[in-house]
């Protein structure tokens, strides 16, 4: 799943760049040329707003105590 192992937190620097999930990267002609015919390259639904990974490029904890879970009728139907 994914392109290289995500690595323990406690070796992780400041600087880390975030792991990258397969088949998810795509570079910027492909997105334009997808762009300009109406074609999805990637979708994400966030299905709740808690995440107990603590990766330290990482913007969620920032909104701790706000978390909201998405209702479950209403994504089958987004999908």
């Amino acid at each position: 799943m994914w392109e290289e192992e995500p690595k323990n937190s406690d070796t992780l620097s400041l600087f880390s760049q975030p792991p990258v999930l397969k088949g998810y990267m795509y570079g910027a002609q492909e997105a334009r040329d997808a762009r300009n015919s109406n074609r999805l390259l990637a979708i994400r639904l966030e299905t709740n707003k808690s995440c107990n990974l603590r990766c330290r490029y990482c913007y969620a904890q920032s909104e701790q105590g706000q978390a909201k879970i998405a209702d479950f009728n209403n994504l089958k139907r987004i999908i």
